[in-house]
């Protein structure tokens, strides 16, 4: 007598025998398992293969056009679990227990007419409807969101955000990713740069479709994030390089330090300081907020050891403390980050990336 049970286990040694990838035969058993595959077992004796599955039914027929990632007029069909999704960031979204492969991608549904199971192509092959404007063959890739260009990089292997190389992006070499063909020349080359997630949002860069920023000591950035960063800070959050040219800004800091007064009691203090711009160690007036480097003369340091020195002569140590004493001290703190409300370097530069 078949039984459900018998059924069910004939199924599953089916799967088993099968040919096909481990995964795929541990996704077609778990599917054997839900009551909807239980409920159709007990009437009938099935003999399906590991890639295929009642699962796999589309529900996008007759649904808005695209999803909250991309706009386009078909659904994909995940080959590793066999269920259609808008795109593959909603399976990963969905389904936590893996990553979708893009390039395994085989089969398309039209939201419009409803076709399913029609193979990867740029129109549907029953109403004829374009699936999207950009549509690349490689990654199995499709988008109509107004406004955004899409090129293949092969450096990459992937689709990114751009007009296409040679005319807004590059594809460095060394980087082993695509950068602004305006810093092809001059920016710090750091190897698997966009391997990494960004340090504000931590979303993943190397498939990000926001808008990026290449550091000047090579980190990448969203350029949305960079300009949030720029309000409140101008060294980067990985490595604490200034993450613009600061020198303008630091001579208005001089300025304002000149204006301040020592008092006596930190008139011989000095600091030993670590540069994060030049790496080099050198000793710097000692200050309750800002050190000065002594090599390459900016204020991105901090601070290894406080100590004090011996004055050549009692005489002079009591000319230095009178003369301190006798102009009155101020305090070391004060405001000097900002001046007069104006943009740092860093939210100018910032500004620029995201206009």
């Amino acid at each position: 007598m078949n039984t459900p049970k018998s059924a069910l286990q004939d199924a599953v040694r089916h799967i088993v025998r099968s040919e096909c990838s481990p995964r795929k035969r541990q996704a077609a058993i778990a599917r054997l398992f839900s009551d909807r595959n239980a409920a159709l077992i007990a009437n009938t004796t099935p003999r399906p293969s590991a890639c295929s599955s009642s699962s796999s039914s589309f529900p996008g027929a007759g649904a808005p056009s695209g999803c909250k990632h991309y706009k386009r007029n078909c659904w994909i069909l995940a080959d590793c679990c066999q269920r259609y999704y808008p795109c593959r960031r909603c399976h990963d979204e969905q389904d936590h227990s893996h990553s979708i492969d893009r390039y395994a991608t085989k089969f398309v549904a039209c939201v419009k007419c409803g076709d399913e199971g029609q193979a990867v192509a740029s129109h549907c092959r029953s109403c004829g409807v374009q699936f999207a404007r950009y549509f690349c063959a490689k990654c199995n890739f499709y988008d109509d969101t107004p406004g955004r260009d899409a090129y293949h990089c092969d450096g990459c292997g992937m689709c990114r955000v751009g007009k296409g190389l040679g005319i807004d992006n590059h594809h460095c070499h060394g980087c082993g990713n695509c950068i602004p063909i305006a810093v092809k020349d001059n920016h710090p080359c750091r190897e698997r740069s966009l391997h990494a997630n960004c340090p504000i949002c931590t979303e993943y860069l190397a498939t990000s479709t926001k808008p990026m920023v290449v550091l000047r000591c090579g980190h990448t950035i969203h350029s949305d994030c960079l300009r949030q960063l720029a309000a409140s800070g101008y060294t980067c959050p990985i490595c604490h390089k200034s993450m613009a040219d600061m020198s303008k800004w630091y001579r208005e800091l001089d300025k304002q330090i000149q204006k301040e007064l020592i008092p006596p009691e930190f008139a011989y203090r000095r600091s030993r300081v670590l540069c994060h711009d030049c790496e080099k160690k050198t000793v710097a007036q000692f200050h309750l907020m800002y050190h000065k480097c002594g090599a390459c003369h900016g204020y991105n340091t901090r601070v290894l050891e406080h100590f004090d020195i011996k004055p050549c002569d009692e005489a002079t140590n009591a000319a230095a403390a009178a003369a301190a004493a006798a102009r009155g001290a101020r305090s070391l703190g004060g405001n000097v980050g900002r001046t007069n409300g104006a943009a740092t370097p860093v939210e100018e530069a910032a500004a620029a990336s995201t206009s």
